[in-house]
C-alpha cells in the first residue's frame, strides 16, 4: 500500500520537499570529486526549457510549495516569487539569457573539525585560507581550493562551503538538487545516498560541498545565512557510523547491520556481502536500536526481526532465502492488534472485518505527527486527515478491548484513545493533553473519507472547545 510520493527533509527548522529531480546541464564526476552545473528555471527537471516549467513554477506559486522548485531563484534575489516567473518566461522567449548554478562536491580527505554545521559564504581569498585552514589539515588539498577560487573568481563570485556526511559508501554517492531561498538565506539540498553502488556500508565520508553565487547575492547574507542537506553536527565524530555483522552459528553466513546515528534518531539498514567482496543492500530496518535487530538461522531460511520506527510496539519482520532475497514480509504488536508492513500504520478493524483505519504515528520534542488513512477500491492508502495533540505523544498504544455503547456501537478502547464504529462513520477519540489526559479530540469520519466532524471536549465535565 502507498501514502502519496512525497518525501521530506529537514535540518534544523529548515524544510524542503524533494519531489522532483534536478536535470543537470554539465556533469563531471570521478570518485573523489563532483562537478555540477544546474541550469535555473528548469522546474520539472525533464532537461528542457520551455513553458511546461513555467506552469510547474505557477503551480507552485500559487500552493506556496517553493521547496518543490530548487532552480526556481531565476533572478537569484533570494526569493521565489513572480518576478522569477516573469524572468522565466523571458528566458523561454529568448528575451533573456539562461542562468545557471555551479556546485562541487569534493571528500574531504584531510578534515580535521567541521567548524560550521549550517555552513559559511566566503567572498574573498583571505576568508578562504582561514576556513580551509581551520577545517582541514592537508596542505595540498588546501591548495587545490585556492587555486580553483582565485582572486579573479571573487571579483564577481561568492562561494557557499558546507559539509554533507554521507552514512556510506566509497567515494561521492551524493548529488547537489539546487538552492531554495528559505527565510532570509540559501538552503542547498543534496538527494540521499545513492541507491545502487553502495559497495562499502563500513565506510563513511565526509563531503566538502560548494556552490558558486554571486557576490551581489553573497552581500544579502550573513556569514551562515547558507545550509547544507544533511549536516548533523560541528565535529566529524557525529557522524557515528556503526558497522555490525551478525553470522550464522557455523560461521559460514552472515548479515551486516549499518548504523547510522545523527543528533535526532538511528537508522539502520540491512546488507549481505557478495563474492567479490561487495556488499549489496536489503532493506531499511527503521530508526530502532541495531542492538535490538534479532536474526534467526532456521535450516532453509533466515528472519529478521526488528521494531519499526513510528511505534515502539511493532514488529517488522523480514524472511530471508539463503541466497539473502525477501521472500516474506510481515507484522506482530507486542501488545496485540494488526499493523502494515509498508506503511508502519496501526490498523483498526470493524469487528465484521470490512472496514478498516490505518493511523500513522511519531512524537517529536514537543509535537506529536499523527494521520489518519483510509484503503481506496485499490487498496491503496488514501491520506484522511491529521489528529492534534498538544504535547509530543503518541496516544494510539497498548491493547484495547471491544465494547458497546450506549447505542449499541462497537467501540475498540484503548488506554488512551478509542475506536467507535458506527453505521456509516467512524469516531477517533484520543487524548489531547498529555499527560492530564482531562481534553480530548473527537475526529468522525464517514465510510468515504470525509470528515464531518472534529472537536476537543473535556472529558470530566463534558465541555466542548472549538
Amino acid at each position: 500500500m502507498k501514502i502519496g510520493n512525497l518525501f521530506i527533509s529537514a535540518v534544523g527548522t529548515i524544510a524542503l520537499l524533494l519531489t522532483v529531480p534536478v536535470s543537470v546541464s554539465a556533469v563531471e564526476e570521478t570518485e573523489k570529486s563532483v562537478y555540477r552545473e544546474i541550469v535555473a528555471g528548469d522546474t520539472n527537471s525533464d532537461g528542457e526549457l520551455n513553458i511546461a516549467d513555467a506552469v510547474t513554477m505557477q503551480r507552485g506559486l500559487l500552493s506556496g510549495e517553493y521547496g518543490s522548485l530548487p532552480c526556481a531563484d531565476m533572478n537569484f534575489d533570494g526569493n521565489v516569487d513572480v518576478f522569477d516567473l516573469v524572468y522565466l518566461r523571458q528566458t523561454i522567449t529568448g528575451k533573456r539569457e539562461k542562468v545557471s548554478r555551479k556546485y562541487y562536491m569534493d571528500v574531504a580527505e584531510s578534515v580535521k573539525n567541521v567548524i560550521s554545521p549550517m555552513g559559511v559564504v566566503v567572498k574573498n581569498q583571505r576568508e578562504l585560507e582561514n576556513y580551509l585552514g581551520e577545517i582541514l589539515s592537508d596542505e595540498s588539498e588546501i591548495n587545490k581550493y585556492i587555486e580553483r577560487y582565485t582572486e579573479n573568481f571573487f571579483e564577481n563570485n561568492a562561494v557557499c562551503f558546507g559539509f554533507v556526511f554521507q552514512r556510506q559508501g566509497d567515494g561521492i554517492l551524493q548529488k547537489v538538487l539546487g538552492t531554495i531561498p528559505y527565510n532570509g538565506g540559501l538552503f542547498h539540498a543534496c538527494t540521499d545516498i545513492y541507491e545502487e553502488g553502495v559497495d562499502y556500508p563500513e565506510k563513511g565520508t565526509c563531503i566538502l560541498a560548494q556552490a558558486v553565487i554571486s557576490l551581489q547575492e553573497a552581500e544579502k547574507f550573513g556569514e551562515n545565512a547558507t545550509a547544507w542537506l544533511g549536516v548533523s553536527g560541528e565535529k566529524l565524530n557525529y557522524l557515528g557510523q556503526t558497522f555490525r555483522t551478525a553470522s550464522s552459528p557455523d560461521s559460514e553466513n552472515s548479515l551486516y547491520i549499518v548504523s547510522d546515528i545523527n543528533l535526532f534518531e538511528e537508522k539502520n539498514y540491512l546488507y549481505s556481502k557478495n563474492q567479490d567482496g561487495s556488499y549489496r543492500y536489503i532493506a531499511d530496518l527503521g530508526t530502532s536500536s541495531a542492538e535490538d535487530v534479532e536474526i534467526e538461522w532456521g535450516d532453509d531460511k533466515i528472519t529478521v526481526d526488528y521494531l519499526f520506527e513510528y511505534d515502539n510496539d511493532q514488529h517488522n519482520v523480514i524472511t530471508l532465502d539463503y541466497d539473502y532475497n525477501i521472500i516474506d514480509k510481515s507484522v506482530y504488536r507486542e501488545n496485540g492488534g494488526q499493523g502494515d508492513f509498508d506503511t508502519g500504520a496501526i490498523v483498526y478493524s470493524s469487528p465484521d472485518g470490512e472496514r478498516s483505519i490505518y493511523i500513522t504515528q511519531r512524537a517529536f520534542l514537543l509535537a506529536s505527527d499523527i494521520n489518519v488513512y483510509m484503503p481506496d477500491d485499490e487498496n491503496n492508502l488514501k491520506y484522511i486527515t491529521y489528529l492534534s495533540t498538544d504535547d509530543g505523544c503518541c496516544p494510539f498504544e497498548g491493547r484495547g478491548e471491544w465494547l458497546t455503547d450506549e447505542n449499541g456501537n462497537s467501540v475498540y478502547s484503548g488506554e488512551n484513545y478509542s475506536i467507535t464504529w458506527l453505521e456509516d462513520s467512524v469516531w477517533i477519540e484520543h487524548i489531547f493533553d498529555y499527560p492530564d489526559c482531562d481534553r480530548w479530540e473527537r475526529v468522525v469520519i464517514s465510510d468515504s473519507g470525509e470528515v464531518l466532524e472534529r472537536h476537543i471536549y473535556d472529558k470530566n465535565i463534558g465541555e466542548v472547545f472549538d
